[in-house]
């Protein structure tokens, strides 16, 4: 396709139109990778919960739509995720089917979030973090001296956490001991009010339970 103006005449051929997808329209192949690490990360807790709670009737989570396909456009503002269950043990209307599954995402979210935070008072953030899914541990680079070392998913010698110095480490600790704290209360809340107090403790105000 040639476009004439009085000054020039541009060409505009496949080459073109895809370099301007890449750069303008297509999301970029390292937001698509970061974005599927985070849904691999909540699946996972998801089908540990359902493992854990055969009765509810959950089999297992899968990433679909378009950030499964490599088809993503800049303007994604949503993330696709696929429930399979149980039919003989989950509601069998639409709306009510929606709710409970909300509700097992909710369920499930507290015994996730409590274990890392156990994590965090537990470990202090002094032991190094990585993870297996891309590179084996062998990998990983020697100590770095950083006060906190969480390791890129995909990339071994990214310590993402170089950044923060040994007063943040305390900090992040003394934060995560607040929030597990208030995780504890939250169960034991004798008032659905009392609960969505603590659970803004940790989530921030905008939490509406």
């Amino acid at each position: 396709m040639a476009i004439e103006t009085p000054f020039l005449v541009a060409t505009i051929g496949h080459v073109e139109i895809a370099e301007f997808a890449a750069d303008n329209i297509n999301l970029r192949r390292e937001d698509v990778e970061d974005y599927r690490e985070q849904v691999r990360l909540l699946r996972d807790k998801l089908d540990r919960y359902a493992a854990d709670h055969e009765e509810h009737g959950l089999i297992k989570t899968l990433l679909s739509g378009s950030l499964a396909k490599g088809t993503a456009l800049k303007t994604l503002n949503d993330i696709d995720i696929a429930f399979y269950v149980k039919s003989q043990k989950v509601p069998s209307k639409e709306r009510e089917l929606l709710e409970w599954l909300a509700e097992r995402v909710r369920e499930g979210y507290p015994n996730a979030l409590e274990k890392v935070f156990a994590y965090i008072v537990k470990s202090q953030l002094k032991t190094r973090i990585s993870f297996t899914d891309y590179y084996a541990a062998s990998a990983l680079p020697a100590p770095t001296g950083k006060p906190i070392e969480i390791f890129d998913p995909v990339n071994s010698t990214n310590n993402v956490a170089a950044i923060y110095d040994d007063t943040q480490r305390k900090k992040i600790v003394d934060a995560a001991q607040d929030a597990l704290e208030a995780i504890t209360e939250a169960r034991f809340a004798t008032t659905r009010g009392r609960a969505i107090e603590c659970w803004q403790d940790v989530l921030g105000p905008s939490f509406r339970g």
